[in-house]
């Protein structure tokens, strides 16, 4: 990598030959790079902490960072972590229970973060899990009906999300559904009658075309 650093330029070979670029180090937005989870990009702020914008490296999901974090517990924002879709971040959210977001963590997309949300149920923020995807988050949501936010289930585009709608149609807030791009998703019984519908009728078609003749 070269880093240009006012007018002088300083080689440091922090990325692979493949990644070789010029950066000028007077123009990074060091808070927009703490997000960034390019190895190069994590390994400039590891030469740099002291210009790491801590909040937001919260989000960021490479595995160093989640190293610096942990070096770094005084400085982690625990709002930002509880939403880092890295297992080693739900690890450290795990051994500080006490500090996670859960309205946060509700939202969180990965398997360990929901696993940490299913043996804290109690915890869990309802409104904000009604919009998770993850199809284990969906799980959570058919066991405790009576918990759905049905606005909120209005915005997921989970297939199972739109079943529970589709059984629920006057539930449904077509407000939200209206910019989810699983509104126009095929109902699947629908699908299969007119598939079977097509399939009968070609048959049909064919017999009639072929009645009588013979073929070698």
């Amino acid at each position: 990598m070269l880093i240009r650093d006012g007018n002088t330029i300083i080689a440091r070979y922090v990325c692979r030959s493949s990644d070789m670029m010029l950066i000028d180090m007077g123009r990074i937005d060091w808070s927009m790079l703490s997000r960034n989870p390019h190895p190069c990009g994590v390994a400039l702020l590891r030469a740099n902490q002291e210009k790491i914008n801590w909040e937001w490296l919260g989000w960021n999901a490479h595995p160093d960072t989640i190293a610096l974090l942990r070096a770094n517990q005084g400085k982690i924002d625990w709002t930002c972590l509880s939403q880092n879709t890295h297992p080693d971040a739900i690890a450290l959210l795990r051994a500080n229970k006490d500090k996670i977001d859960w309205a946060c963590l509700s939202t969180n997309v990965t398997p360990d973060g929901i696993a940490l949300l299913h043996v804290n149920q109690d915890k869990i923020i309802w409104w904000c899990l009604s919009s998770n995807q993850h199809p284990d988050a969906i799980a959570l949501l058919r066991a405790n009906p009576e918990r759905i936010d049905w606005q909120c289930l209005s915005t997921n585009g989970h297939p199972d999300a739109i079943t529970m709608m589709r059984a629920n149609p006057d539930r449904i807030d077509w407000y939200h559904l209206s910019r989810n791009p699983a509104l126009f998703t095929p109902d699947p019984a629908h699908y299969r009658e007119n598939t079977d519908r097509m399939a009968k009728l070609l048959t049909q078609m064919v017999s009639k075309m072929y009645h009588g003749r013979c073929f070698n």
